[in-house]
């Protein structure tokens, strides 16, 4: 900003340019015709659309007179005058816009949008810059050197202008400070006199000349010394408790240096070294600007500062007091229905919370009996018992319903409390309250409830006395179908066992038949019925592996087995079948799948002649793919088997490993 170079003077240096500025008495003053004619002369001079005597002050720059603005004055840090400060010269910006100083000064962005200007100091005889008369311009214009160095003279003659009415002003100030010396000694005398005839306050006066104090006859009385003491300076101020000395001392030079009066409390200790409070009220005489006497009052206030600290302490005890009161009865409104009633029931005071709650607004309850809240819902018993009570003097708590403005009940734990008079009767009550209108409905509903869960309680003991009995039916049908179950398996086992003997017999004799010389057609009707035999023989060990599983007696091996061989030995055993379809049953065995496992190859084989076997009927054409991998991490042997068939519905997939069950009951299994 523009003022930044004001900082060019030291703070001592512009402190003693601010009393100059002060003691020519300019700033605030009229506009006036003389300086007018100056600023005017300035725009024809320069042809200037703006022109401006300005005077700058700690905080800003104002105008004692304007040519072609409204402006009165700008704040200081605005101010372009202040760079005609550190040299003294006239100074000029020929282009705003071009110059970072000004580029952004709201007086160049804003009204009057300067964009040239010119100033001439205003500069004192001591040298002292006041201010400037300068001229502005909202476009960029050149300014010849006759028009700055009228610019210059015109400044010259404000400030000889301002010389002359300074040197008036002083004479008739000098003249004005003789009649004001005579008037105070005047008032002094006057003032002497009326204190004297004050009772009980004591004058005393001071000559700062011979720096002897004068006290009156009841300013010794108050110190306590003899009729005829003299005192000097040191000895009036060392009668002042030590503590208030500096003090006292402070007081007096600051009235001498200012003149401005003082009055202050200290304590004093007489020549009898009694401690007295004293009030001293003092004010300075004045000759030539310069004080050359102090006049003042003396009082004791001993007594009246006894009461006044008594009176503090009473009081303080009592805004204790008070404010316990308030503090109780700010937590009663946070936390509490307060109410308060006359002796007959009369509503004479309610808190917000009681409006709150009832619904009422305060002026619909002031005024009425308490029965405006009554709910019906206790007996006439419940309330003479309350009155009985608190009529005698005794507190009364209790639970009540109430009923609020809308209708609605709400319930509250209640104290009322009696407020007695002189004869001890009671003539107020006061009623604090709590809300419990969520504990009784909540209490309500539990009951409610309650009752519920032991109508149910009631109904489910009758049901699971119900439900016993059929489970000991269905426990015994359980045992029944156990049994038959159980004689099943038995027949399924004996059955499978007696089959298995002819079956054997039968397969023997079908692979020596094969042995000897048979036709072609011989040969294939035998070899038919050699594996329709080892089908049948192999379905007669799975119903003797079902018998073995209910009754469970199955017991799984766990020998080593080579799963590479048993996969190739499944393989090449459903070969047969798989080519009668025109199938391809190809096997992938991954690297990672090892020599030897140890489990049961038993097993193992029979799940994958099923599954293969599955996906062998169900394909009509195609692939079955057999891939098996391991995953060293786990121990797991994986076999995936894919097929082309006909598949299994998706509605049909949840029935999957179910004992009997079959997805369409019209496919053959």
């Amino acid at each position: 900003m523009a003022g930044a170079l004001t900082g060019d003077l030291s703070p001592e240096v512009e402190q003693k340019r601010l009393e100059a500025l002060y003691d020519y008495g300019i700033l605030e003053t009229a506009p006036e015709p003389a300086f007018d004619r100056v600023t005017r002369l300035a725009a024809t001079l320069t042809e200037a659309p703006i022109a401006l005597l300005s005077f700058v002050d700690s905080d800003r720059q104002w105008f004692k007179s304007r040519y072609g603005t409204d402006l009165t004055e700008t704040p200081r840090d605005q101010s372009f005058c202040v760079y005609t400060f550190p040299e003294k010269a006239s100074f000029v910006v020929k282009d705003t816009h071009a110059d970072d100083r000004f580029a952004q000064n709201p007086l160049v962005t804003g009204a009057p949008f300067i964009r040239t200007y010119a100033g001439a100091p205003l500069v004192t005889a001591e040298g002292k810059v006041l201010g400037a008369l300068c001229v502005l311009f909202d476009k960029v214009t050149p300014l010849a050197e006759s028009q700055l160095s009228g610019l210059e003279d015109l400044a010259q003659l404000v400030m000889e202008e301002l010389a002359l009415r300074k040197i008036a002003r002083r004479s008739v100030a000098t003249h004005t400070a003789q009649r004001d010396a005579l008037s105070t000694a005047r008032q002094t005398e006057a003032l002497l006199e009326s204190v004297a005839a004050v009772a009980g306050v004591g004058g005393w006066e001071v000559d700062l000349e011979r720096l002897e104090p004068i006290w009156t006859a009841y300013t010794r009385e108050i110190h306590e010394v003899p009729a005829d003491f003299v005192p000097n300076m040191d000895e009036a101020i060392n009668f002042y408790a030590p503590e208030y000395r500096d003090m006292v001392t402070q007081s007096v030079e600051h009235c001498i240096a200012t003149g401005q009066p003082f009055e202050f409390e200290a304590e004093l200790i007489t020549a009898k070294e009694r401690r007295v409070w004293v009030r001293s009220v003092g004010r300075a005489v004045m000759e030539n600007g310069k004080t050359v006497k102090l006049i003042g009052a003396f009082q004791d206030i001993t007594k009246q500062k006894t009461t006044q600290e008594t009176l503090s302490a009473t009081l303080a005890e009592k805004q204790h007091a008070l404010n316990a009161l308030y503090a109780y009865q700010s937590a009663l409104d946070e936390h509490a229905i307060v109410g308060i009633t006359d002796a007959r029931g009369t509503i004479t005071f309610v808190n917000d919370k009681f409006c709150e709650i009832s619904g009422y607004d305060e002026h619909e309850l002031i005024g009425q009996n308490h029965r405006i809240l009554n709910s019906g819902h206790h007996e006439q018993a419940f309330f003479e018992h309350m009155w009985k009570t608190i009529r005698h003097g005794q507190a009364w708590q209790g639970e009540i319903c109430n009923r609020a403005k809308s209708g609605e009940e709400y319930w509250v734990n209640t104290t009322i409390v009696p407020i007695m008079d002189n004869d001890g009767k009671p003539e107020q009550f006061v009623s604090i309250r709590h809300d419990i209108t969520s504990r009784i409905r909540t209490h309500k509903a539990l009951a409610a409830r309650t009752q519920q869960l032991e109508t149910t309680s009631r109904r489910l003991e009758k049901e699971l006395g119900r439900r016993a009995e059929t489970a000991e039916k269905l426990q015994d049908s359980m045992r029944q179908a156990e049994a038959a179950n159980i004689a099943k398996s038995q027949f399924l086992a004996t059955m499978s066992h007696e089959l298995r003997t002819p079956m054997n017999g039968i397969m023997g004799m079908l692979d020596l038949a094969l042995r000897s010389e048979l036709t072609a057609s011989q040969t294939q009707q035998l070899e038919t019925a050699r594996q329709s035999a080892g089908i049948l023989l192999q379905l007669l060990n799975d119903i003797l592996d079902l018998s073995k599983l209910e009754e469970g007696q199955v017991e799984f091996e766990h020998i080593p087995f080579s799963p590479r061989a048993l996969v190739d030995e499944t393989r090449k055993f459903l070969q047969f079948s798989a080519e009668e379809k025109g199938l391809q049953l190809r096997a992938d065995i991954s690297d990672r799948v090892p020599e030897t496992l140890e489990g049961d190859p038993t097993r193992t084989r029979q799940v994958l002649i099923y599954l293969i076997g599955n996906a062998i009927k169900f394909s009509e054409d195609g692939i079955v793919d057999i891939r098996v991998d391991y995953d060293p991490d786990r121990a797991d042997l994986t076999v995936d088997i894919q097929d082309y068939g006909i598949g299994i519905a998706p509605e049909h997939q949840p029935k999957l490993f179910q004992r009997f069950a079959q997805g369409d009951a019209s496919t053959t299994r």
